[in-house]
């Protein structure tokens, strides 16, 4: 539970919704005589996997507290607001799947699902690992975070083809240019369906 207490294991647990998290003030620390508790004044970025949906920047309070059963209380109020975004995806992010809390649970559920399936403490921390930096970097590559600017294809309204470009800056990685190219297709069947 301590990855809901520190904003960089927060980040890390939720890759494909979490560009960027920052705590710009902390409010209260110590709340009700608890040393661990506070109340945090935080900035967020947020993001689908596709360039066609805009990231949402977003300030919220954070309150978390943890008492000694290692259970954390976590309650959060955000406002953000809604920019427009590709036909594809209007009611899907008008329903709250894209940035509502069954996309938080669903991402949640399948990292247990992954964890519950590899059998020692040992290689569950080194696929853990690989997978973490594998997933981030894709996540990063294909969506409009970090100020990333996509070029369409063609001037249609109707395509979804979009490629951007940028330079490696990441240590550890080799030196230079990544091109981007990205289509977006819609299908109205869950994940598992659409895997099988």
């Amino acid at each position: 539970m301590l990855f809901l207490m520190q904003y960089d294991k927060w980040m890390e647990l939720f890759p494909s919704i979490i560009s960027r998290v920052k705590t710009l003030q902390v409010i209260i620390s110590g709340v009700n005589g608890t040393p661990n508790a506070s109340l945090q004044l935080m900035y967020a970025e947020l993001q689908m996997l596709s360039p066609l949906v805009p990231t949402r920047e977003i300030h919220f309070l954070r309150y978390c507290a943890q008492n000694s059963d290692m259970e954390v209380t976590w309650v959060e109020h955000a406002e953000a607001e809604n920019e427009l975004v590709h036909g594809i995806f209007t009611d899907y992010v008008s329903s709250g799947m894209a940035f509502g809390a069954r996309r938080w649970l669903a991402v949640l559920q399948r990292q247990c699902e992954r964890l519950a399936t590899i059998p020692t403490p040992e290689a569950r921390t080194n696929l853990m690992n690989v997978a973490h930096r594998m997933v981030r970097m894709f996540c990063l590559h294909i969506t409009g975070s970090c100020g990333q600017s996509w070029t369409a294809l063609s001037d249609s309204v109707e395509e979804t083809v979009r490629i951007t470009t940028r330079k490696v800056t990441e240590p550890g990685q080799p030196n230079g240019l990544i091109l981007t190219a990205v289509s977006t297709t819609w299908l109205p069947y869950p994940h598992y369906q659409v895997l099988d």
